[in-house]
């Protein structure tokens, strides 16, 4: 009895360590065509694109970067999701949404715009408030914090309160979208004690104090810590900058040094004033996130690095080290082992089981995730998602619980007319930036296919054959149409997992389709032919 319990037990643990979002097959990394490839065993949802109008009478602005969510109550399904615009003009646009539980799909109750009206300066290409809002951060006491990512133009220059305009990180209520006004002068402030620099991210520690953040400069990338004077105060703190050991590489060891940052001056120079006391520079320092472990990681963008280290007080850093090298890696595919490079990390994120989510900026663009466990001798790295053609992935946040995942899809190449369906049905062409909701097919809508409605004929196809059925490894499928375009040939097993994927051309009228399914086991299977105009499905044997 013992010993079943104990089997028993076992299992239990097993399928409850599957059953987290952390845990998939590789795609196979490739190049980039204007599709979301992700794994078969997930689903994602649109939730919105650039352009989309809000209910305020403002519009979501363009290239959506930080996707941060905050939840109402500590709640996993109802919360605010706040979303960067790192364009001209900037700005943030704050959902309200909550998860339906009958249909599994994620609803948004009400949008707005952050208000930045106060800021706003003539920033060449428009008027605005904030610009190239990057990415940012969620503090523990439920605000949220955006950067700007910007170098000043003198000539744009509106120098509020005596600041320079751009280049800081603000703080943002989601509730009301207002920003502070810290010194109680009837004027918002964004956060300048945090200094002027193109701001890339912060994270929040949760002693509701200390404070970290990057410069993506690729000739003054300097590493930041902001110790507040007061709890969930940004208004004053002291700012320390990192500098290195010389012998950094064998030793690990570090320093924080003090940068003067009390009057507006000092403020607006702590790029400057880092560079003449002697700051490490870095290539680009796009993301700084806190471990699971304590650690603090960070990326080298430009030096295609994550590195991690200790932060031992104000004034000492241990085992500063390399986490994640520029090198190729062997990835597990369904197909077999591929070895892709591993370069240009951009955004951080940890979900509830210590991965590491890497959004690349660059090359192919590659959604990675690596394991906690990985180590230059025994590597744990693994590619989720190949990107639609000409964007990176950006801003991914998780769910309390670590079950959804919310990112964006920046700036795809505008002549992208491709489409795919996401999980409410909803067609989507990766033309313009999108912000989205990833989570396992049994958490994200239907729970069989993981595409939402029914899979009926809409009188776009007729008669649906395939033959010989049952299958040999390459079949024919027979189908009148009544479209002259591409459709998806999906195929799915009979737990409903899709198996296979293809693109096809149909003509109208008659249509004889060849299909490979050398790769399917014996067994039952469905296919789909589907078109964001209509779909029809049949079954086969193998």
């Amino acid at each position: 009895m013992k010993l079943f319990t104990s089997t028993l037990c076992l299992s239990l643990l097993s399928i409850v360590s599957f059953a987290q979002i952390g845990n998939f097959t590789s795609v196979e990394p490739s190049f980039q065509d204007e599709l979301l490839h992700i794994p078969s065993s997930h689903a994602f949802q649109v939730i919105a694109q650039e352009g989309d109008l809000l209910d305020d009478a403002t519009t979501m602005g363009q290239w959506s970067d930080l996707t941060a969510y905050v939840p109402i109550n500590g709640s996993s399904t109802h919360g605010y999701l706040c979303v960067n615009a790192e364009f001209v003009p900037g700005g943030v646009s704050i959902f309200e949404i909550q998860l339906n539980t009958t249909t599994k799909l994620w609803e948004v109750l009400n949008s707005k715009s952050a208000d930045f009206d106060a800021f706003l300066c003539n920033a060449g290409i428009a008027v605005a408030g904030t610009i190239a809002n990057c990415s940012g951060g969620v503090t523990p006491w439920g605000t949220v914090v955006t950067s700007e990512e910007s170098d000043e133009v003198p000539q744009f220059l509106c120098n509020y309160q005596g600041y320079k305009s751009f280049g800081w990180n603000v703080e943002i209520n989601p509730v009301t979208g207002e920003v502070p006004d810290y010194d109680n002068d009837g004027n918002p402030d964004k956060v300048w004690a945090m200094g002027n620099m193109k701001h890339e991210n912060v994270a929040f520690a949760n002693d509701s104090i200390t404070v970290y953040q990057g410069e993506d400069n690729s000739s003054a990338g300097y590493m930041y810590k902001f110790v507040m004077d007061n709890k969930t105060d940004l208004s004053s703190g002291k700012l320390y900058a990192l500098k290195l050991a010389s012998n950094w590489v064998t030793t690990g060891v570090g320093e924080w040094i003090l940068i003067p940052n009390t009057s507006k001056t000092e403020r607006n120079e702590v790029t400057a004033a880092s560079n003449s006391l002697g700051a490490t520079k870095f290539d680009r320092v796009e993301d700084v996130e806190i471990g699971p472990d304590g650690k603090i990681y960070m990326v080298s963008t430009g030096q295609n690095i994550v590195f991690r280290f200790d932060d031992v007080n104000d004034s000492t850093v241990n085992n500063f080290e390399i986490f994640v090298d520029n090198v190729s890696f062997p990835i597990q595919t369904a197909s077999g082992t591929i070895q892709a490079v591993f370069s240009s990390p951009d955004n951080l994120a940890f979900d509830n089981q210590g991965n590491l989510w890497v959004n690349q900026d660059g090359g192919e663009n590659y959604y990675w995730m690596v394991e906690p466990s990985h180590t230059a001798a025994n590597p744990k790295v693994h590619v989720f998602a190949n990107t639609p053609n000409g964007c990176e992935s950006t801003g991914t946040h998780f769910t309390p619980d670590g079950k959804y995942m919310f990112v964006s899809i920046q700036h795809p190449e505008t002549t992208n007319t491709d489409w795919q369906n996401d999980v409410a049905d909803r067609s989507i062409v990766f033309d313009k930036s999108a912000t989205l909701i990833i989570a396992l097919k049994e958490d994200l809508g239907d729970t069989t296919t993981g595409i939402a409605g029914p899979m009926e004929d809409t009188g776009m196809f007729n008669t649906l054959v395939i033959y010989p059925n049952p299958v040999a490894d390459v079949f024919t499928v027979s189908l009148n149409s009544n479209i002259y375009d591409y459709v998806d040939v999906i195929i799915y097993d009979a737990s409903g997992k899709q198996v296979k994927t293809t693109k096809l051309f149909v003509n109208l009228g008659k249509n004889m389709l060849q299909i490979d399914g050398s790769n399917l086991s014996s067994g039952q299977y469905i296919l789909t032919l589907r078109h964001r105009k209509g779909h029809i499905t049949t079954t086969f044997q193998k």
